[in-house]
């Protein structure tokens, strides 16, 4: 009966209502928050007693759940007052929502907040200015209703962070692309081992799901997700860890640490470690028992160094030397530049 009477009172249209306004004030959102928010009405009439509308939230954006598993929305008590709220998320991703009394009671005020809306923001969150929609609002009077003539966007502005402690890099992964270049962090990939040694690749745009190093200050940073092109990191040897808690079952798994004397890098994780979840991690075999990988920032794996005359060097060529000039050697195994 009570879906009968939604339906004959929404499909007789009467008018269009040019006047009268269904709205969401803007609003900002941050990765896992979950912030209330207000349908707000304002009509001409004073006769309303139903509404019905399609909400279409930004990407990354759903309604918060209660315990019992239904939407978490409320009506304003101090504008409705008899009526009952129904709705549903559709196929398309959007819900169809309906506010109706079936009695004759009606709609308090001329303006304000209708209902409040609980939302919370997934990893799908677009960062900066995004934009969702009131679609279909239709307003019933009696046993006629209007319907707007226009779709009411609404501005949803998205945040997303990440954190650098006292060590200086932190290990990331994300399922949206990233941006780096406002960021204030530089953000790596590895691209090659040698020996003991990791050599690291600046980037700057990233794809979704890539497994990077990020390098800061301590500090929280503010991130930006992007649609544009993003580098090429086909190279990268690091694996994303996008999905859930990854817990370690294998002999070549390495993750980010601090090494002997405080220096960052890759300690092999022993079985049964938890990788957390927005985490990088190394999965590399070599022979032996290695525990740990240093790193370097740089392709080629070459360090500019100043020369201490204790050091043994030998050029590319494989000899030693004893007065070196400014170039490339070779120390402990390891490529470096003398200035």
């Amino acid at each position: 009966m009570k879906k009968y009477f939604i339906t004959m009172m929404m499909l007789a249209i009467a008018y269009n209502a040019f006047a009268d306004k269904l709205s969401i004030a803007p609003f900002t959102i941050s990765v896992g928050e979950t912030k209330q928010i207000a349908i707000q009405m304002t009509m001409t009439e004073k006769e309303y007693r139903a509404v019905q509308f399609d909400l279409y939230l930004p990407e990354g954006v759903t309604i918060a759940k209660k315990k019992n598993g239904k939407e978490d929305w409320s009506l304003n008590d101090d504008r409705i007052d008899g009526h009952s709220i129904s709705g549903s998320l559709k196929e398309g991703g959007y819900y169809t929502i309906a506010i109706v009394s079936l009695s004759e009671d009606v709609f308090y005020e001329e303006e304000g907040d209708l209902m409040y809306i609980k939302v919370v923001a997934s990893d799908q969150l677009a960062t900066g200015e995004t934009q969702g929609y009131l679609k279909n609002v239709n307003l019933a009077v009696s046993s006629t209703e209007s319907t707007l003539p226009d779709d009411e966007p609404f501005i949803c502005t998205g945040s997303l962070s990440t954190t650098i402690t006292t060590l200086g890099y932190a290990s990331f992964s994300w399922p949206k692309a990233l941006d780096f270049s406002n960021s204030g962090l530089t953000a790596f990939i590895v691209t090659s081992c040698d020996g003991n040694t990791l050599h690291l690749e600046s980037v700057t745009k990233v794809p979704a799901n890539t497994g990077l190093i990020l390098k800061g200050s301590e500090n929280t940073y503010p991130l930006e997700t992007t649609d544009g092109t993003t580098d090429d990191v086909s190279s990268n040897l690091l694996s994303s860890n996008t999905d859930d808690v990854y817990t370690v079952a294998s002999d070549d798994i390495y993750v980010l640490s601090n090494l002997d004397g405080g220096q960052p890098g890759f300690y092999k994780a022993d079985n049964g470690i938890h990788v957390a979840k927005y985490k990088s991690y190394l999965q590399y075999s070599v022979s032996g028992a290695r525990r740990h990988f240093s790193i370097e920032e740089q392709t080629t794996g070459i360090t500019p160094v100043f020369y201490d005359a204790s050091d043994t060097l030998y050029d590319l060529q494989g000899r030693r030397v004893s007065k070196p000039t400014q170039g490339v050697y070779i120390r402990n195994g390891k490529k470096i530049v003398i200035k």
